[in-house]
């Protein structure tokens, strides 16, 4: 196993943060510490990343991101703050658009990167059928956006973690003596939507309550419309989960026309927790997920692989926000 920062710190008896600046030649390093690391390199035979060299050396300044499909919202506003980021540390953002989930196409994408010689990747895992085409990566360090639990060998792994804060939402719920609920979820095709789907079919299990899950379509407002109507046919259950708050949006919509409104009539919760999620009427509890420090996480991580780390998996907390949707007032 080849030595990383971290053994090289610790031999020198130094900080990982120190032995950088060494790499990068840093002058607020002292000429002791400096010769006491550089003797550490030598022991280990460490051998810094070509790409932090390079970076350090300002010859190349591109990252890649390979996105898979249509974006949900979630999508989009990670590939928008990743790109403020990215731009934040001087980096430019090359972009390769797999136009459908097909392996020839994202093959395609991830050769163009090949050939413009980024620095490092970041790829959109929406679907878990393509997990094997992101492991054949090996180009430069990789990292791999996915909300389940996928070890790989060749990227890291960072998502959020999907079933804490529908799980937080569910407890909300039955605290309130709800007994009868409803997912309405997003695309099951999408990681994420078959990652909800798992958790609310085995936590309400769990806890003895029945489940009840509609749509596995889109994630437009729209199809959560199309979804609540069809549920009005069968009778208006106590309390609605949605797969994102456009879903929510929809049922609003849906609901409203038959005269029934959440906090009151019904008890309605959405995942994401968009900025208009607050503002609307009644304000709309969600699920909450940290775009900005997701893509915050992702960009320290590529820092820390050009610096020699080893690939890792780990995943950021969701977080439920109950506003007046979700809790009946007379």
């Amino acid at each position: 196993m080849h030595a990383v920062m971290s053994d090289v710190a610790r031999l020198a008896g130094v900080s990982a943060q120190t032995v950088s600046r060494v790499i990068h030649n840093h002058p607020s390093v002292r000429e002791a510490t400096r010769q006491r690391v550089l003797d550490a390199m030598r022991e280990l035979d460490y051998r810094p990343n070509a790409a932090a060299q390079m970076l350090a050396s300002g010859s190349s300044q591109s990252i890649g991101v390979v996105t898979v499909g249509p974006m949900t919202h979630g999508l989009t506003k990670v590939f928008s703050e990743l790109q403020f980021h990215a731009r934040n540390r001087g980096w430019n953002v090359v972009t390769a658009s797999a136009e459908k989930p097909q392996a020839s196409m994202l093959k395609a994408s991830i050769d163009y990167l090949r050939s413009r010689q980024v620095l490092a990747a970041v790829f959109f895992a929406q679907h878990a059928e393509l997990l094997p085409v992101f492991q054949t990566w090996n180009h430069a360090p990789g990292v791999l956006l996915c909300s389940a639990q996928h070890q790989m060998p060749s990227v890291s792994t960072i998502g959020i973690d999907q079933v804490s804060g529908l799980q937080q939402a569910l407890n909300h719920l039955w605290e309130q003596g709800v007994e009868d609920t409803v997912l309405i979820n997003g695309n099951l095709t999408y990681i994420d939507a078959a990652e909800r789907s798992a958790t609310y079919q085995r936590y309400s299990r769990l806890h003895g309550k029945a489940v009840s899950q509609w749509g596995g379509e889109g994630w437009g407002a729209v199809d959560g419309y199309n979804a609540a109507q069809r549920i009005l046919r069968q009778g208006l259950p106590e309390a609605i989960l949605c797969g994102n708050d456009k879903i929510a949006i929809g049922c609003y919509r849906a609901f409203a026309q038959k005269d029934l409104i959440a906090g009151r009539d019904y008890r309605l919760i959405g995942f994401d927790d968009d900025e208009t999620s607050a503002y609307l009427t009644p304000s709309l509890s969600s699920v909450r997920q940290d775009f900005s420090l997701l893509a915050e996480t992702v960009l320290a991580e590529l820092t820390a692989l050009f610096d020699g780390a080893e690939h890792r998996m780990f995943h950021l907390d969701s977080e439920f926000i109950a506003r007046e949707s979700s809790v009946l007032r007379p």
